[in-house]
């Protein structure tokens, strides 16, 4: 399934304001057609047929060490006869391996998120509103009233936005980006 990104404001925010920003910061986000999911917001996908490879949620989430993986490895290794020693230097190689994995996968998702923190830190200004939102599924759905009633619900402060944090979002989560009052 293709990745969806959907921003979402307050109906009272200026929308036009909001496309035109999104063209300067090279996201071009407009209007979802068709009826709003919610009365009181307006929602804004990207122009492209989906987001798939999108930095957004992209980073490394919880990682419990590859202890499964580790005990699964021990175990096969021992069945062909491999010493203690030479089975914790392989397991100790592949964790640090999946280590510098995920540490070039994190930096490339930050890298390009550059443009989305710009966006999202100068929409106030731009679209005079409070806050923004945003939500991304990977399954070619955007934002709807389902999830409006249904999903989790995060408010981060919009002053400390950095490209970590978006490359950490969990999917089908609602997040609101709130700016100081």
């Amino acid at each position: 399934m293709c990745t969806m990104i959907s921003v979402f404001v307050a109906s009272a925010a200026n929308v036009d304001g909001l496309e035109s920003w999104s063209d300067a910061c090279s996201l071009r986000l407009r209007r979802l057609p068709g009826p709003a999911p919610g009365r009181d917001i307006v929602v804004l996908m990207t122009g492209g047929h989906c987001d798939c490879g999108t930095p957004i949620g992209a980073g490394p989430g919880a990682d419990d060490g590859g202890r499964l993986h580790q005990e699964w490895t021990a175990r096969d290794l021992r069945k062909r006869g491999w010493s203690d020693a030479k089975i914790k230097r392989a397991i100790a190689q592949s964790g640090e391996a999946r280590r510098r994995r995920q540490e070039r996968r994190l930096a490339i998702a930050v890298a390009g998120l550059e443009e989305w923190v710009t966006f999202l830190k100068g929409a106030p200004t731009h679209a005079r509103l409070h806050s923004i939102g945003v939500f991304y599924r990977n399954d070619g759905q955007f934002l709807a009233a389902k999830h409006l009633r249904e999903a989790r619900r995060e408010q981060l402060p919009l002053a400390s936005l950095e490209p970590l944090i978006l490359a950490r979002l969990d999917e089908g989560v609602l997040y609101d980006f709130v700016a100081p009052k």
